[in-house]
């Protein structure tokens, strides 16, 4: 198994950056990853904190491509960190019930904070990251 994490895309500076060119990036790096799904995950919360909820979208490449769509109702009192890693979680489970070992699946958030998590030190999100790698 083998897991790679990306929190910066090339040519983006900040969130501020230009909508088209932060699409053109994400969408340059996700044909360089060459996978044969992609899970796209979102997480949020009612101004940060509240009514929570997580989603993952399955995109498969058959030919025409087919699409999942996985909701899940997060807590009442949250944050949208956790409800990011609620939805990271959802495509792990997918990946897990749905995939043999010969796929190459690729999760794609637009969570910063939950990439630079992953890709250094976290407690919090331990059990996490060791489903992700494993």
């Amino acid at each position: 198994n083998s897991t790679a994490i990306f929190a910066e895309l090339e040519g983006v500076d900040n969130k501020n950056t230009d909508p088209s060119i932060i699409r053109s990036a994400a969408t340059a790096a996700i044909d360089r990853w060459d996978s044969d799904l992609t899970i796209f995950t979102d997480g949020s919360a009612v101004g940060g904190s509240l009514e929570g909820g997580a989603a993952a979208v399955v995109r498969i490449l058959d030919d025409p491509p087919r699409y999942e769509k996985i909701l899940a109702r997060g807590a009442a009192f949250t944050s949208s960190f956790e409800e990011e890693c609620a939805a990271l979680d959802l495509a792990i489970d997918w990946i897990r019930d749905n995939c043999v070992p010969t796929s190459r699946p690729l999760i794609v958030t637009d969570s910063q904070s939950l990439c630079k998590a992953l890709a250094g030190y976290d407690p919090a999100i331990s059990p996490l990251k060791s489903l992700l790698e494993s």
